[in-house]
């Protein structure tokens, strides 16, 4: 997978084979540790870099030369990984479109953006922060989405995985065309950089011309220490709703480390406990008692965090909370059923497999490999699933405890009895 790569280098390639995808696709990211202080900058900054190059001076320029590809796909966006951030560079094209296109597209992109000249206007500036304002005040309009970030940010505080990807709202009139343009720069000198070609062969060739025409010279690197969470006894945070459906997100913190080799086991408790429609919550909550119209359970990436979500009239929430509770004691006392461990590895092994097919899924995996440096294929991967035995459940439940809940209602629900 890897090509060339020494640890002191900036940047670094990785080529996956990808004969059987239809397309070429391109991604690089630059890694940045996630800050209160350049969370806000980052969000306008994708914004910002999509409004031209010095060579496609527009928008409008930019979606015409990907239309003069074969209609190709590009993107400019952040993308959070545990407590970093990813400026992140896509670009899917057809593989009949040579190389050299897709790379001039890609360098103008990355080396040349039009915000960087002085003669760059205010006005295209403004039209990225109302863009950014509006979206980050739509986010109260997804009752499940906010009720996932609020509790993240109540359970990760002191760390880069509470911080928000997608800036404040408060910090937006602070951030000036000179202050983006010295933040890239820095960006452009102090991150670890990552290349990445999922396609034909001739990308290990492609790539090597990315690195060098992007010609890099970085010093003095930021690091991107993994931060743990400040210790605080287990709470619970409610906000009024005028949605008739409450949602109630309960967060589970270990400290097993995605590099560390329970993390499979995590994974495995996260498919049997509530990742899957034939999981122990939906089985027990929805099917059996009725309690609830949805619920599940899912691992925040590249974390030791696992987050259980409801969403139910806010009169049963406190009987859900119980039980969410007494599955999760049960199986940490009497152990997992023999039966559901062998169906959770199956059903991730399948997840994973599929992966293969799909470039967009083979790059997300590949990339968080290699963020927790481990760098490991989806076989062997498969191969730690399947390895998973009923003891490794249980030592991963004895690491893992509740720490905090997040409840949005319409209705008056005692939060202190949400949390045991």
């Amino acid at each position: 997978m890897e090509d060339r790569n020494t640890a002191a280098e900036q940047c670094r390639m990785f080529y996956l084979d990808g004969e059987r995808m239809k397309t070429n696709t391109w991604l690089c990211f630059f890694r940045v540790p996630l800050r209160r202080e350049n969370a806000t900058k980052l969000a306008v900054l994708a914004e910002l870099m999509k409004e031209g190059t010095r060579e496609l001076p527009s928008n409008s320029h930019l979606n015409r030369r990907a239309e003069e590809m074969y209609d190709a796909v590009w993107d400019v966006s952040v993308v959070k990984k545990g407590g970093e951030a990813l400026l992140s560079f896509t670009l899917d094209v057809l593989k009949h479109i040579d190389g050299r296109e897709a790379l001039a597209f890609l360098r103008g992109l990355i080396r040349e953006p039009l915000f960087l000249q002085e003669d760059f206007p205010e006005g295209a500036l403004e039209r990225c922060r109302r863009m950014l304002e509006r979206r980050l005040r739509a986010i109260k309009d997804d009752p499940a989405a906010y009720a996932r970030k609020r509790c993240l940010e109540e359970t990760a505080k002191g760390a880069g995985a509470g911080i928000s990807a997608d800036g404040y709202l408060e910090d937006l009139a602070g951030i000036t065309l000179e202050a983006l343009r010295d933040f890239y720069r820095e960006l452009l000198c102090r991150s670890h950089v990552d290349l990445f070609f999922c396609g034909e062969k001739e990308g290990r060739r492609l790539l090597k011309e990315w690195k060098r025409e992007l010609g890099l010279r970085g010093r003095h690197f930021w690091q991107t220490q993994r931060q743990k969470p400040l210790e605080e006894p287990p709470q619970c945070c409610r906000e009024k709703t005028a949605a008739k459906q409450a949602r109630l997100v309960m967060a589970f913190v270990s400290e097993i480390p995605p590099e560390g080799g329970q993390y499979s086991a995590l994974l495995v408790w996260n498919e049997i406990f509530g990742g899957s429609g034939n999981s122990l919550l939906f089985r027990r909550v929805r099917e059996e008692l009725g309690l609830c119209y949805e619920i599940r359970s899912f691992v925040y990436p590249l974390t030791g965090m696992l987050f259980a979500e409801v969403g139910a009239k806010g009169e049963d929430i406190p009987k859900i909370t119980k039980e969410i509770c007494k599955l999760w004691d049960n199986v940490e006392e009497n152990g997992v059923k023999e039966q559901d461990l062998n169906s959770a590895v199956e059903n991730l092994r399948r997840k994973y497999a599929s992966a293969q097919y799909d470039a967009g899924r083979l790059l997300d995996f590949t990339a968080e490999q290699i963020l927790m440096g481990t760098e490991r294929s989806l076989h062997q991967v498969m191969g730690d699933f399947a390895a998973v035995e009923p003891g490794d459940i249980r030592r991963v439940l004895a690491k893992t405890k509740l720490r905090s809940c997040f409840l949005l209602s319409d209705q008056e629900v005692d939060c202190h009895a949400v949390c045991r």
